[in-house]
């Protein structure tokens, strides 16, 4: 199984940064991004992984990209981060499906928790589409071998 990798989007270079430095320094592999055209561009999306976003971003804001990426089949959970947010804000992000919203400037607690979390969630949500696809892959099998067999 692959290494996960934490997706860190943010126009904020120093805020990138911190986060590359934590998720690093937990023995993670890191790829960052300056906006989400960027991420859309340019990621392995069938890497194993979590998206840290900054909500607020030039062009496509950090739900966009979500949804983006969801209608696109691709379900990295989220970690939300924002400078500016309100309860209003708080509450659509979480509706939304993700990890944890943290304000900036966030504990490195709170966000390693949230990544550790968005990381344990990534590695749930890929076993459960193996199995899946095993077990649709077996039931195809069985269809053949009855077929096959049939008078």
């Amino acid at each position: 199984m692959d290494e996960p990798m934490v997706f860190v989007v943010d126009e904020d270079s120093a805020a990138r940064e911190a986060v590359a430095v934590l998720a690093r320094s937990k023995g993670l592999a890191v790829k960052q991004f300056s906006s989400a055209e960027e991420l859309l561009a340019s990621a392995d999306r069938s890497r194993l992984g979590c998206l840290v976003s900054e909500l607020q971003l030039p062009g496509i804001s950090g739900l966009e990209l979500q949804k983006k990426l969801r209608a696109d089949g691709m379900e990295w959970p989220v970690v939300f981060v924002a400078d500016r947010a309100g309860v209003r804000t708080a509450v659509e992000v979480m509706r939304t499906g993700a990890v944890t919203f943290l304000k900036k400037p966030w504990g490195n607690y709170e966000l390693w928790a949230g990544i550790r979390k968005a990381l344990q969630l990534a590695r749930r949500n890929r076993e459960d589409r193996q199995l899946t696809k095993a077990a649709a892959s077996g039931k195809s099998n069985e269809r053949d071998r009855q077929t096959t067999t049939l008078p």
